[in-house]
Formats: C-alpha cells, sequence, structure tokens
C-alpha cells in the first residue's frame, strides 16, 4: 500500500485515493467469503472467568497454556472436544496458583497429553499436588525448561524467554513463552509481574510479538513501560472476569495499551487465527480489515471512528502493520 513517506510527502492524488479505497472494499469482500476458513495457526483465549486457559492450535498440533480455576475442568475439555482436539502434544502450567492451574487435573484425568512444562515453583495446595499425581500416573513426560530452551509445536517455534527460577513469589516464578509462526508471534506472561519482566528483558531473548496475552489480568503490577515497550504488541489479549474484586484490568495499564485490546470479560472467549503473516479474530480475515490514516493528525483510524478526517486527508491500508510502517500512529480512541 501506501510507502512509508506518505505522511510527510502531502496527500495522494484523488485517483489514487479512489484506486486504493476500490482495492481495500474488493479486499473486505474477499475477507468476508471466506469467514470460518480453517487457520493453519489459532490461539484460543478461552473465557474462564478471573483466571488463564489458552489453546494454541499449530498446523493441527496443540497446547494447552494454563487451566483456570478448580470446576473448569470439564468445561476446558468440553471446549477441546468442540474443536475437534483429541489430545494435548503440550500443556503448560504457567505457575501452581489455583486459578491458572485449577482445572488441569481434570484436563489431565479426561485428555491424553505428550508432554508437561511446569514453573520452578513448588506449591504445597491440593490441587498442585493432584495435577503432578496425574502426570505422573499417565506417564506424561514433565519438564521444568530454562530460559532460552526451545520445542516445536508444528511449524511454530517456541521459546521460554524467562523460566521463572530465582523468585520466591508464584506469580513471577511464571514462565514467560514466546511462540512464533511464521511472521507472527504470541507472547504468554502467565502472572508475571515487573520483576520477573525485567529478567526477560536481562534474558536478552525475543520479545517483540503480533499479540501479547497481558500479564496478571491486567494488573497495574505487571505491563511495566520497559517490558511493553519491547513486546510492541500489535493486539493484547486481557483473561479476566467480569467484575472481580481485584479492580483487574487496572486503568492504568488499559491506558498503556495503544494497541487493539479484547477482553475476555467483554467478549467471551477470544479466537485469533492466522495465516502466518497476519493476525486477527477468527472469521475476519486473521488481520486484514481497512486503516484510514490521516495525513494532516499522522493518526490511523478504524473505520467508523469519530475522528475520522475527510476524504481528502484519508490515506487507505489493509493491514495494521501497514499503517504502522508508513509512519501513522495509532488513534487513542478507536484503537485500532
Amino acid at each position: 500500500m501506501a510507502g512509508k513517506n506518505t505522511r510527510r510527502t502531502g496527500a495522494r492524488s484523488w485517483g489514487g485515493r479512489l484506486l486504493t479505497l476500490l482495492a481495500a472494499l474488493v479486499a473486505a469482500l474477499a475477507v468476508w467469503l471466506s469467514q470460518g476458513e480453517a487457520q493453519p495457526f489459532e490461539v484460543h483465549f478461552i473465557d474462564v472467568g478471573q483466571a488463564d486457559c489458552a489453546l494454541v492450535v499449530s498446523d493441527g498440533k496443540t497446547m494447552l497454556i494454563d487451566g483456570g480455576n478448580p470446576g473448569d475442568g470439564p468445561r476446558i475439555v468440553e471446549y477441546l472436544q468442540a474443536q475437534g482436539v483429541e489430545k494435548l502434544d503440550v500443556l503448560v502450567a504457567s505457575h501452581p496458583h489455583a486459578d491458572h492451574i485449577g482445572g488441569l487435573p481434570y484436563v489431565v484425568e479426561h485428555m491424553p497429553v505428550t508432554r508437561a512444562w511446569l514453573s520452578p515453583y513448588v506449591h504445597t495446595s491440593a490441587t498442585y499436588e493432584s495435577l503432578l499425581d496425574g502426570l505422573d500416573a499417565r506417564g506424561v513426560a514433565v519438564s521444568v525448561p530454562t530460559a532460552g530452551e526451545t520445542f516445536a509445536l508444528g511449524g511454530a517455534q517456541c521459546q521460554f524467554a524467562a523460566d521463572g527460577r530465582g523468585f520466591d513469589d508464584a506469580n513471577n516464578a511464571s514462565l514467560i513463552l514466546r511462540v512464533e509462526y511464521q511472521a507472527v508471534s504470541v507472547l504468554f506472561t502467565g502472572d508475571a509481574e515487573a520483576p520477573a519482566e525485567a529478567r526477560a528483558l536481562e534474558n536478552g531473548f525475543p520479545l517483540a510479538s503480533t499479540v501479547l496475552k497481558v500479564g496478571h489480568h491486567g494488573s497495574d503490577t505487571s505491563t511495566s513501560d520497559a517490558f511493553l515497550a519491547a513486546v510492541q504488541p500489535e493486539i493484547a489479549v486481557i483473561s479476566v472476569g467480569e467484575g472481580n474484586s481485584y479492580g483487574h484490568p487496572a486503568a492504568e495499564t488499559l491506558k498503556k495499551l495503544t494497541c487493539q485490546v479484547y477482553r475476555t470479560d467483554e467478549m467471551g472467549t477470544v479466537v485469533l487465527a492466522s495465516d502466518g503473516l497476519t493476525f486477527g479474530p477468527k472469521g475476519e480475515g486473521a488481520g486484514l480489515g481497512l486503516y484510514i490514516g490521516n495525513t494532516q493528525s499522522g493518526k490511523f483510524h478504524r473505520l467508523g471512528c469519530q475522528y475520522l478526517p475527510s476524504f481528502e486527508n484519508m490515506d487507505f491500508f489493509l493491514r495494521r502493520t501497514d499503517a504502522v510502517q508508513a509512519g501513522y500512529a495509532a488513534c487513542g480512541v478507536c484503537k485500532p
């Protein structure tokens, strides 16, 4: 679409704008016609209330990251089965708090698991002991990773950017896992707080990601400025319960997130899909859309934003990344 110097060199001709708009509308029609098509890489942020649970599907291989609260197991297994998941190739328990591993003992009991990765933090809870017993009884290969360790999930490459070692609290002992599939990536952070984020930065492994699973349900103890600057997400997902007593997500955290934000308390289960090049909600073209730049303000917007410019000051993009690369900044109101 537009070159990087579009905004600096002034508005394009009306003819050029009309051709760009026409191309965008044609692409949007193609997206609409292809809604629901399976994509090779999908991430399902399963709505488990004030808890975490995510399913990653990569070229038919499956990984479950965390498992909600105690009692969520049947719901999670039912969701997995509805997605055609018959076994889990990988299970990751970011840390042993009940809102992250609560449903995992049931999942392990009712669905085959090939390999599990656990935080180094050892808990004394009955839920944690039940998870360990279930994994052992079924002969699941269990590992505690070290920072930088990698494994493959279909065509995706997974790397632990932080391993949770050296912390005496469970939140900061969360595993931080980055999953990369071709040109897109997702960063899972568990309940990692600022100290664990700082450790991940010190480790020096890649953090920049297309999608950020916001740490600790959007608490102000996580998503530090330095960490967010390193990740630079285009999409942020917050797994959080409606009306929770913790006040999650914090207003301060939401203010920092100038990217597109999806919340499970507002949307229910969030499913993002990718063809390896772009990322977006499943059924919406995996990232294709219509983004409109304002050549005067240097901001870009979603269609329908109250701050859209007049036509002669519009610049059109099919992908968010195109607008960013052209030098535009995201509107703080519509948060494209």
